[in-house]
């Protein structure tokens, strides 16, 4: 299974993120932080030997809605 999480490199996007991960779905993550998503992602990849998919996204941004639902 795969897993969406927007918000991922806040506190409690952190959180979901981890213990979604132990539940081994694959994730694709959402912020708006690229260096701190990737950070997050590379954690999760060599913690928990996951599939991690990054996109930078701002809630906010029509075209951040459009470009990721293309």
């Amino acid at each position: 299974m795969t897993t969406i999480i927007a918000g991922a490199t806040s506190s409690l996007g952190k959180t979901i993120v981890r213990e979604l991960a132990k539940t081994k779905n694959d994730l694709v993550l959402l912020a708006r932080d690229e260096e701190e998503l990737q950070k997050v992602a590379t954690d999760v990849r060599i913690r928990y030997g996951r599939i991690v998919t990054t996109h930078v996204y701002d809630a906010m941004l029509l075209k951040d809605h459009e470009k990721l639902f293309k």
